[in-house]
């Protein structure tokens, strides 16, 4: 889509822009006197225009359009005349201030008028001709030139008006110079402030936030300021202008560095600053930097008309009992952000850690964490409540808690308010600082999933509420059968789901338990197969479906996803409520042998947990979406999820070497450079990345986070070389660029094959899912016949799609090769902005169509079918690459290699 090129213009070439009559038109590349006169006239520095550049109709007069036919088209003289600089880019007309009259002073001026009436007195003044003589004084006004005076006096008077007039030049010079440093002279950091939003140099959001920071900031501060002290280190400098500077710092380190330039304050050095940021707050209790970068976020979304919804998520994690000295003090003890309270303190033995999700945006961050030993369910209680105060004083709106299934923590939501017991179940509690909102309360679904496994696998058999028998027998002789067989039967069930006892914290060996295949493969032995160990399984399949679809409910992480896994729609509300209320009402009908409920049972958690959620989820859906004013238009409900946390903890765990009981000092320190940047990659733990949730930086601005930056080189690759094919996307007669289109040779055809066989055997080593591995290679085609001949039984035998992303591949090198003059690009943004062409050129030829389902099973970044066009791609580029560059080492070098043949002459001569 063409964008008009133009300062300040935001025009593209879409449909409301054609209705409204917006035409865009190509630069005159073949009148290069005319095409001159645009650039100039578009006033972007050091920029040219390549072929896609575009300037819409609103840069033209009228009278330069040709409006005769159905085309719009410019005339052969038109330029672009009509812009909106900035004031910088602007012409200042010059006013020339007209001339000063200037006179002879007229010594008759004062004196009476004479009497003309007397005729003998008018006669007086006439000469014998009749005509009158002229008077003295008007001679001298008609020729200033004459003068009385002598020219040495005209000198002397030179001289002195010279003198003068240099003195009020030094004069004036200094009176503006004065006036310049008045003007930068500040006595609030107010002023600073103003000055630099004048300045454009920090955000609105920036802006009111440092205002309302430092607005009243003492004159004792300022004075310090103003006295430029030569401060060695942090404890020169009071803790509200280390505040300042390190937030200013933050947000803009160009407004930084003007201000220490230009107002001359004593302010310290950016890389003392970041020294400050390696003793930055990250000790027990709440992160107060996370409050202030959560107000930011708040800010920034409310100028865009969105509103800041959060789940508030809380787990913990064993730590080792360890004692060290380190920073003047004994570490390990318990710590709820007070301190060492007195000599008893207990070791800790655990941290607690309290974490907000974005459910409308994509960012999570850490509210703060709290070494314990123990804490009762009250005392929880408090420590949440204290959370949800903080979180509604920046804006932040929380909605949900969710928590796993100790029995501290159902005292904790007893405590808050919430009642989880069957018989009058209301999963939420009224907001600890807004008593009309309502947080309603998850148990996270995968452990509650887990303990659900738990159950029914130690006491094998489980019966609906129609009297029905659920067997664990039946999904073990299952997996017996593949086992004995050799082949699986389209299901992930394997000896370790089975055997889960010697593996109990990893929640997905569950989930592949309660899954719809798994249920198949059941019904397909008995109904299919007629096998005798499955018949009256039909319970059990019941069982496994319903609890799969609750399941895939409650998980969904993809706006784009299908059936049980699509997200909460108005549009599907129908379907979602109804799998909720049948899976509600089944799982309260289940229980054991014995007859007995299982929700009211000693293993009742995890019964208890998924109606719990099942219903809070359904609140917020009502509240959130299915709404007279709805604040979102989907509801994911992965984002109520413990996985962000055990992502956080594996991350933590990883920054130790894997260690899975940290010491209090080596939780503090990983947490605050987790804190302050998040770089580390975590481990799987006990669950693995399922979509894009960032940790939100808080030494960053929020608001300009990118998650994807593109380099310099890559930027200027993309915007030099056309490698998008296809037909052009305006008609313009009147400049026709080169055909961008690259057919491909038989002969180029055979080579590619053969070289995309290699590309199937380089990307299945990295390639870790199994549905993308198969796509690469075709095991019941042909193949090409080039394939046939060489093929000895060794090569892979890539799939159509395959073969079609690499022709693509080599069309758009050979636009790039061409758009140089067949020089060899240079930069490192080559196989990306290839990579990307080809993902656009083949989004219509539907390629690997039998991915085309599992494309919806991630998140929308995390797109399976586009990763894997992308990454053949760029394998294929990458091959061609070092062709290409073997190729140009071998024409530079010629004929005139003799260094091989001379040495070896040389060695046998001597």
């Amino acid at each position: 889509m063409p964008a008009c090129v133009a300062y300040g213009c935001i025009n593209r070439d879409d449909s409301d822009r054609r209705k409204n009559g917006v035409t865009f038109h190509r630069f005159p590349h073949c009148d290069a006197e005319r095409l001159r006169r645009w650039v100039i006239n578009v006033k972007r520095d050091a920029w040219t225009p390549v072929a896609r550049s575009r300037l819409c109709s609103e840069h033209f007069k009228a009278e330069c359009f040709d409006r005769t036919g159905q085309t719009v088209r410019l005339k052969a003289d038109a330029v672009p005349t009509i812009f909106t600089f900035p004031n910088h880019l602007k012409k200042k007309p010059w006013s020339h201030k007209p001339p000063a009259a200037r006179s002879m002073p007229d010594d008759n001026e004062n004196k009476p008028p004479e009497d003309v009436s007397n005729e003998s007195s008018y006669h007086r003044h006439l000469p014998s001709d009749g005509h009158p003589l002229p008077d003295a004084s008007s001679v001298q006004r008609d020729h200033p030139y004459t003068t009385i005076e002598s020219s040495k006096e005209l000198k002397r008077k030179r001289d002195k008006t010279t003198e003068s007039l240099e003195k009020c030049n030094k004069k004036l010079k200094v009176q503006q110079q004065e006036s310049k440093h008045l003007k930068q002279k500040v006595d609030s950091l107010s002023g600073i402030i103003h000055s630099l939003q004048d300045k454009h140099l920090i955000s609105d959001s920036c802006t009111e936030m440092l205002e309302s920071t430092f607005s009243d900031v003492s004159k004792e501060l300022m004075k310090q300021l103003l006295n430029k002290k030569n401060n060695k280190g942090s404890e020169a400098y009071p803790e509200e202008l280390r505040f300042f500077a390190m937030t200013l710092q933050f947000y803009s380190a160009k407004a930084y560095n003007y201000i220490r330039q230009t107002f001359d304050l004593a302010l310290p050095h950016p890389e003392l600053i970041r020294a400050w940021y390696a003793v930055n707050d990250g000790d027990p209790g709440f992160t107060k930097p996370t409050f202030l970068a959560l107000q930011a976020c708040v800010e920034d979304d409310r100028k865009n008309g969105k509103e800041t919804i959060c789940a508030v998520i809380i787990d913990e994690m064993s730590i080792r009992k360890h004692v060290e000295f380190v920073n003047k003090m004994f570490q390990g003890y318990v710590d709820i952000g007070n301190g060492t309270i007195n000599d008893s303190t207990p070791l800790a033995k655990d941290v607690l850690v309290l974490m907000a999700v974005s459910i409308n945006g994509s960012w999570k961050i850490p509210l703060g964490y709290f070494f314990i030993d123990t804490m009762t369910g009250q005392e929880r209680a408090n420590l949440v409540s204290e959370c949800f105060y903080r979180l509604h004083a920046v804006g932040v709106k929380a909605v949900s808690l969710t928590c796993d299934g100790p029995s501290c923590h159902f005292a904790m939501m007893r405590t808050l308010g919430a009642d989880m017991a069957v018989e009058n179940m209301r999963p939420s509690f009224p907001h600890p600082a807004d008593s009309s909102q309502q947080v309603h309360v998850f148990l996270d679904v995968c452990h509650m999933l887990k303990l659900i496994r738990n159950s029914f696998a130690d006491g094998g058999i489980l019966k609906d509420k129609d009297g029905n028998t659920i067997r664990w027998e039946h999904i073990e002789k299952l997996n017996s059968l593949q086992e004995s067989e050799g082949l699986g039967l389209k299901n992930r069930l394997r000896h370790a789901r089975i055997g889960w006892r010697k593996q109990k914290m990893r929640i997905n060996l569950a989930t592949h338990v309660f899954s719809a295949s798994v249920a198949d493969m059941l019904e397909y032995c008995s109904d299919h197969l007629k096998l005798p160990q499955f018949q009256g399984c039909t319970a059990t399949v019941t069982f496994l479906r319903m609890v799969d679809a609750v399941f895939d409910l409650l998980n969904s992480r993809n706006p784009l996803g299908k059936g049980c896994k699509a997200p909460m729609r108005s549009t599907n509300k129908d379907r979602t409520m109804k799998i909720l209320d049948e899976g509600d009402h089944y799982i309260l009908g289940l229980k054991d042998a014995a007859g007995k409920p299982m929700h009211a049972g000693p293993r009742k958690t995890g019964f208890i947990g998924l109606v719990a959620s099942m219903r809070s989820v359904a609140s917020i859906f009502r509240e959130l979406v299915d709404c007279e004013s709805p604040v979102m238009k989907y509801l994911l409900t992965y984002k109520f999820s413990q996985d962000q946390l055990e992502l956080l903890f594996s991350a933590v765990r990883c920054k130790g070497g894997f260690d899975n009981n940290p010491t209090t000092q080596q939780f503090k320190a990983a947490y605050k450079r987790l804190f302050i940047r998040h770089n580390i990659k975590p481990g799987t733990g006990e669950c693995i990345v399922h979509d894009n949730t960032q940790i939100l930086n808080v030494l960053e601005e929020a608001a300009n986070v990118d998650r994807n930056p593109a380099g310099f080189s890559s930027i200027s690759t993309a915007r030099k070389c056309d490698v998008i094919g296809g037909a052009p996307l305006q008609d313009d007669h009147e400049y026709k660029g080169v055909p961008n289109f690259m057919e491909v040779s038989l002969h180029k055809q055979d080579a590619i094959n053969y070289i995309t066989g290699f590309v199937v055997r380089i990307l299945k080593k990295h390639l870790d899912c199994w549905k993308c591995t198969e796509a690469l290679t075709d095991t019941h085609g042909k193949g090409h016949p080039f394939f046939a001949l060489k093929n000895r039984g060794g090569l892979e035998k890539p799939s159509p799609s395959l073969v079609t992303v690499c022709v693509e591949t080599e069309k758009c090198l050979q636009l790039l090769l061409k758009s140089s003059g067949g020089k060899l690009q240079q930069g490192t943004g080559i196989q990306s902005t290839v990579s990307s062409a080809v993902l656009q050129n083949t989004a219509d030829k539907k390629l690997f169509a039998n991915l085309e389902s599992h494309m919806f099973d991630t998140s929308v970044e995390e797109n399976h079918l586009h990763i894997l066009i992308k990454l053949a791609s760029r394998c294929f580029t990458e091959i061609r690459l070092h062709h290409l560059g073997k190729g140009l080492k071998e024409s530079l070098m010629g004929t005139h290699v003799r260094k091989q043949q001379m040495s070896k002459l040389i060695c046998f001569e001597h």
